[in-house]
């Protein structure tokens, strides 16, 4: 089962259930799917193609999850990049892995501008309200475009994201993952933690290290996704709190 026939299955058996909760902003499973297709739609009409790479740079936010998914369903490949690291070693990802896109938060605008090779044909995109500039919105590029699931799908065994390693015995490595090895990774926790789709997860992973934790086990389940954009103590005992969070997956620092 790929990321997209979870979603799209949601959104047919689920479309008013809550799928992701980020502060007071809520989107629905139908929601979602049909905004992960307008920027879907977006992407294939400014020429993305098949085994395409978007990289980016996104906080733990809605856009993150959004942009992952509408790459899939693009059978794109999704790169994360790790926005903690200095202007040289995000320019080496970029010329290693030549994405076609390059969706950054407009909080680390300045960052991707130096690290964005010189005479490169990567195109930026720029996620957070209110952006108004010289690159793509990633909202105005979705504006009009059509809601309903595009074709054809990805295949179960497509790479669907490079997950870069961080680096400790050499340089970082994009390991491949396939809608697959998501899928079997998330049967396994699934078993493993008995969890069910009236579930609500959090999950406190960086957004440029195992992304599709952030997502994937609500995903498949059905369930509800909390994110938080900030790591503090408060800020995680208000959000599990406020949105009755009943499962949770960090490393064992955040504990």
């Amino acid at each position: 089962m790929t990321l997209v026939e979870m979603l799209e299955k949601n959104a047919r058996e689920f479309p008013e259930k809550k799928a992701i909760i980020y502060h007071d902003f809520m989107l629905t499973y139908r929601e979602l799917n049909e905004t992960v297709n307008r920027l879907t739609h977006a992407l294939l009409e400014i020429g993305f193609k098949k085994g395409d790479r978007v990289a980016f740079m996104l906080p733990r936010i809605p856009e993150l999850v959004i942009t992952f998914l509408s790459t899939a369903k693009a059978q794109g490949i999704a790169v994360p990049i790790n926005f903690e690291l200095l202007d040289d070693k995000i320019r080496a990802v970029l010329n290693n892995i030549t994405p076609r896109y390059f969706i950054v938060h407009k909080q680390f605008l300045e960052l991707a501008k130096r690290a964005v090779p010189k005479d490169s044909e990567i195109s930026i995109i720029v996620a957070g309200e209110n952006y108004e500039g010289e690159y793509i919105s990633w909202k105005e590029l979705q504006k009009g475009k059509n809601p309903d699931n595009p074709c054809p799908a990805p295949d179960k065994d497509d790479i669907v994201y490079l997950n870069y390693t961080s680096g400790s015995t050499g340089n970082p490595k994009g390991a491949v993952t396939t809608h697959s090895n998501i899928y079997w990774n998330t049967i396994a926790a699934v078993d493993a933690l008995k969890l069910t789709p009236d579930d609500i997860h959090l999950c406190i992973f960086a957004p440029f290290a195992h992304p599709h934790e952030i997502f994937s086990r609500a995903l498949y389940l059905g369930g509800t996704m909390v994110l938080v954009d900030k790591i503090y103590p408060k800020s995680i005992a208000e959000a599990i709190a406020k949105h009755k969070v009943t499962t949770m997956m960090g490393l064992s620092p955040m504990y």
